[in-house]
């Protein structure tokens, strides 16, 4: 669809018509090439569409645009679980779908395209304006939905992980970051093509509320890649405890240092990426649950390593002293003390 105005150049492709569940429908607003005056909010009138009446049809499609958008918002806010805002829309919200704002955008982008035909002067950056709001609420919705389904394959991931069942934890993983990956992708579509200083045209936005959601967003996607890394690197040291609790109950101490050495170091890495992990992204305290699992991992087995080491050294004061320590460690974790390889150590 193309503003046929001289005075605004753009042009928008439809919206996919095709109305599904699948995250696979092309939104591409890369053919967005009109510029929005910067000071078009102060020329847009109220949200009920006072639109410059130079064409009464254009006015009647304008607002109408406007009435199915501002529904969009509103299907798209109250799926958060305790306050109805898109911003409280974040990964930990159980369920969520993208279907009804999608729906609701489709109908204001054919209300557009039909406006467009007739509108001129401010009455096409009317158009203009609120097709860029459309995108933004549909490409919004359609990375949260994707963040929403990547948080629900991490917490596969990291409870598979924590019965040891380190295959399936690595598959939900991959299919944690395919989710994350596309949310990427759609989210900097969003940065790059949506021009937030025209949002106003509806009341339920503007540019600071556009750039909060943004910047959710983009801290969103930077934790999972945090989770990626410390989901990884967790596998990998507890690919080492149980053999290094075997060599340590069979009295092969200097095999057991080796194995020790090895987990706790990789649960070290494992720990690094989530002390950063952003509060506004509903990630925080999860990420904070999984470093105190991860950081008594890393001690008890550096205890552990301490232990044998005393062994091979001849010393049983840290022999005895370090095991100790690293029962105490185990027992201090509800999490750890559950995970089979950990248990022979408490008895």
């Amino acid at each position: 669809m193309r503003i046929d105005n001289p005075d605004v150049e753009g042009n928008v492709r439809d919206v996919d018509a095709n109305i599904d569940g699948e995250f696979s429908v092309d939104i591409n607003v890369s053919d967005i090439d009109g510029e929005v005056d910067a000071n078009i909010g102060a020329n847009l009138g109220d949200d009920r569409g006072t639109a410059t009446p130079e064409n009464q049809k254009a006015t009647k499609y304008i607002m109408k645009a406007r009435d199915e958008l501002t529904t969009a918002h509103q299907e798209y806010a109250k799926q958060a679980s305790n306050r109805n805002s898109i911003l409280a829309v974040r990964p930990t919200l159980g369920s969520f779908s993208w279907l009804p704002i999608k729906r609701h955008v489709k109908k204001a982008m054919d209300h557009l395209e039909e406006g467009a035909k007739y509108a001129r002067g401010g009455q096409a950056n009317n158009v203009l304006a609120l097709e860029h709001a459309g995108y933004f609420l549909l490409l919004g919705a359609k990375a949260d939905g994707r963040l929403i389904k990547a948080f629900k394959h991490f917490k596969f991931s990291r409870d598979r992980l924590y019965n040891e069942s380190l295959v399936q934890s690595t598959i939900a993983r991959r299919r944690m970051n395919t989710d994350w990956k596309e949310a990427r992708d759609i989210y900097r579509e969003l940065d790059k093509k949506i021009k937030p200083e025209g949002l106003n045209v509806l009341s339920q936005l503007d540019e600071r509320y556009y750039e909060r959601k943004n910047r959710q967003l983009d801290n969103g996607i930077a934790a999972f890649i945090e989770f990626d890394d410390s989901l990884k690197a967790a596998k990998q040291g507890l690919e080492r405890v149980e053999p290094g609790v075997d060599a340590y109950l069979g009295d092969e101490f200097e095999r057991a240092v080796d194995e020790f050495t090895r987990a706790s170091a990789r649960f070290g890495v494992a720990n690094s990426p989530l002390t950063v992990t952003r509060d506004k992204t509903g990630l925080a305290s999860v990420a904070r649950d999984f470093h105190t699992v991860i950081k008594t991992m890393e001690q008890a087995t550096e205890d552990l390593r301490r232990s044998s080491q005393g062994k091979v050294d001849g010393d049983r004061l840290i022999y005895y002293e370090a095991q100790r320590s690293a029962k105490q460690h185990i027992e201090s974790n509800e999490t750890v003390k559950d995970i089979s390889s950990f248990e022979d150590i408490r008895l």
